[in-house]
C-alpha cells in the first residue's frame, strides 16, 4: 500500500490503466464531434432548407406549432409559429414550407383535419398563378377551421325547433 498526498490509501489495482484513460478520452472527443455536428445539422436545416409563409386565419382551432402543412395530402412542412395579430384579431401562423416547392400567389390556405375528430393540419390548395411566393410573404386567400361539434349541436337546435 501507498499513501498518496490527500491522504488515501489507494492499492495498485485501483491505479488508472493507459488504455482505461485512452477509452475516456476518445469518448469524450466521439461525444462532443456527435453534439457538434448535430447542432451544426439542426441549425443548418432550420436556416435553409424551408420557406416561411404567413397566413391570417379567422379561427386556428386545433392547429399548434409542429402541425403538418400539406399539399395534395403529402406533408411538405410544418406550422412553425402560432399568434394573435393583436390589431385585426386574427390568428397568425407562419408556415415552413420544403424550399424546393414553389407556392402561387393565389394558393389558398385552409385548416383541415384527418377525419370528423382527426388531427388538424393546413392544407394548401395551389392556385393557377405564374407568380410565386418569396419567403417570408403572406397567403391571402385563407379559411379558418370548422368546428364540427358546434356545427351537429345547431343542426340539432334547429331540428328541435
Amino acid at each position: 500500500m501507498r499513501i498518496m498526498k490527500v491522504g488515501l490509501l489507494m492499492n495498485d489495482e485501483n491505479q488508472y490503466k493507459p488504455i482505461e484513460i485512452l477509452v475516456g478520452f476518445l469518448i469524450v472527443i466521439i461525444t462532443l464531434i456527435l453534439l457538434f455536428f448535430g447542432t451544426f445539422n439542426y441549425f443548418s436545416e432550420k436556416t435553409n432548407k424551408f420557406n416561411k409563409y404567413l397566413a391570417e386565419f379567422s379561427s386556428s382551432d386545433g392547429i399548434m406549432i409542429g402541425s403538418d402543412v400539406r399539399l395534395a395530402g403529402v406533408k411538405i412542412g410544418s406550422v412553425s409559429d402560432l399568434n394573435l395579430n393583436y390589431e385585426t384579431y386574427l390568428a397568425t401562423v407562419e408556415i415552413s414550407v420544403d424550399k424546393n416547392i414553389k407556392i402561387p400567389e393565389d394558393t389558398e390556405a385552409n385548416i383541415s383535419s384527418d377525419g370528423l375528430l382527426g388531427e388538424k393540419y393546413v392544407s394548401l390548395n395551389v392556385g393557377g398563378s405564374d407568380v410565386m411566393l418569396d419567403s417570408g410573404e403572406r397567403l391571402i386567400y385563407t379559411q379558418g377551421s370548422i368546428d364540427f361539434l358546434n356545427l351537429i349541436l345547431k343542426f340539432a337546435n334547429d331540428i328541435k325547433k
